[in-house]
């Protein structure tokens, strides 16, 4: 089970880290973590904060 405060510490840091990349960097990121996490279910986590930081630099 995840624990929620660090998930909220865990998207908090990734938010600010990312929030001056471009798109680019965004796909590189994207492809890096499927790469070396494979079926790991933090996977999912690290794509949906950044589909959040996606949606907050349109």
């Amino acid at each position: 089970m995840i624990n929620p405060f660090s998930f909220c510490n865990f998207l908090l840091s990734h938010v600010y880290f990312l929030q001056g990349f471009n798109l680019v960097n965004q796909g590189f990121i994207f492809f890096h973590v499927e790469k070396d996490g494979g079926a790991s279910p933090t996977v999912g986590n690290h794509q949906w904060s950044f589909g959040l930081v996606n949606m907050l630099n349109q």
